[in-house]
């Protein structure tokens, strides 16, 4: 898949307009992001969702949504408990007691799952 050409405009500025292409408001990915967690949580039995699920609810899925998440400039604190699992996501570079989103879940997938769609989509 080819990359998307740049907004650029060829011709003069329009008066108060600037020439120069329109900044993203979200990282790249973003929708990417919030899309296979929408799958992943959304409840049901359907074939797609069970191919996302089995994508994503593992170590692997972990690792997956955590390196999108940090690509959209988050960090992870992941911890398990007798009775499950807490994920707590922060924005990067900022003290931790600044909460993006949090998730707690059985399986350590599912709470890093629920906090990524949470940090995601606050504010949507």
């Amino acid at each position: 898949m080819a990359p998307k050409p740049p907004n650029v405009r060829s011709g003069p500025a329009e008066p108060g307009r600037s020439s120069r292409p329109a900044a993203s408001p979200r990282p790249s990915g973003h929708a990417r992001l919030v899309a296979a967690l929408a799958a992943a949580l959304t409840p049901g039995d359907a074939p797609e969702l069970a191919l996302v699920r089995a994508w994503l609810d593992g170590w692997r899925g972990v690792g997956l949504v955590v390196a999108g998440m940090a690509r959209q400039d988050f960090d992870l604190e992941l911890r398990g408990f007798p009775r499950g699992w807490r994920a707590t996501f922060y924005p990067s570079g900022l003290a931790h007691s600044i909460v993006a989103g949090t998730g707690w879940a059985p399986g350590p997938a599912q709470a890093v799952q629920q906090a990524a769609w949470k940090a995601l989509t606050a504010g949507s």
